[in-house]
């Protein structure tokens, strides 16, 4: 049976901005944009703009990416985060609004190690700054094949999972959390659908960021960041996550 979580995903069906499913509606009262903050044009200073929290609820929400009941690992993050070719990517006839569309079924890759979003600052966050590269380069070694097919294996078993779904420069307003739907929905996805797969050795997780809003402990599958490592959320060979990818792949 599908998760209702999932399930919720699947039915959403963007229209008009601001982008909000069903039962996220305490976001309409706090700060949000429907399209590029006037800063993003220089209209205010660097402090200024690296403080803004508002939400950009003219972008689509990002849940999730990748295949997200039957994923091999999970990332879970806090949220999207912003920058100004976001708009520009959404609004562009590259097909990545219909890929992000077509990625709410939960059935699709891992959209941010497809190559043909290599210029996109989400791509370039996943395949150079988390250091996935550097896992799919290992497993390419480990079994000797080409690494665009270990790209797309890696691809197809690793899903990333947003707390809240929706893109921001900086992550406010905590205290809405247990008011938005769609949050409660991915909190109860993770306890009730994911952690019983990892506990009985078939998925693993890797919680990067946003831990005091998943609250999971760290077990056997399950590696918890803490301290400095959720402030770069590295997943990179050497990193406690990147080692617990690898044994799932069989690339140790």
């Amino acid at each position: 049976m599908t998760h209702p979580y999932v399930q919720a995903w699947r039915e959403f069906v963007p229209s008009l901005p601001p982008f909000l499913p069903d039962g996220d509606d305490a976001l309409r009262g706090v700060s949000f944009l429907v399209q590029p903050s006037p800063s993003d044009a220089g209209g205010a200073d660097g402090q200024q703009v690296a403080e803004d929290s508002s939400f950009h609820l003219g972008l689509l929400p990002q849940p999730f990416h990748g295949r997200v009941e039957d994923a091999r690992i999970y990332v879970l993050m806090l949220n999207p985060g912003y920058k100004p070719r976001d708009y520009t990517w959404e609004s562009g006839k590259t097909g990545y609004r219909d890929s992000l569309v077509e990625g709410y079924s939960g059935r699709t890759p891992m959209l941010f190690l497809n190559p043909t979003y290599a210029e996109h600052p989400g791509y370039r966050w996943w395949w150079v700054k988390s250091g996935l590269r550097h896992i799919v380069q290992r497993l390419a070694r480990s079994r000797a094949i080409a690494a665009a097919e270990a790209q797309r294996e890696v691809a197809l078993k690793l899903a990333a999972v947003e707390l809240l779904p929706y893109h921001s420069r900086r992550f406010r307003h905590r205290e809405l959390l247990g008011e938005l739907r769609s949050v409660v929905l991915a909190r109860q996805f993770i306890h009730e659908y994911v952690l019983p797969r990892a506990h009985q050795g078939e998925c693993g997780v890797v919680v990067a960021r946003g831990n005091w809003g998943w609250n999971l402990k760290e077990t056997d599958n399950v590696v918890v960041y803490s301290g400095a490592e959720p402030v770069s959320a590295h997943l990179g060979p050497n990193t406690r996550g990147g080692k617990l990818i690898l044994h799932l792949l069989g690339a140790e």
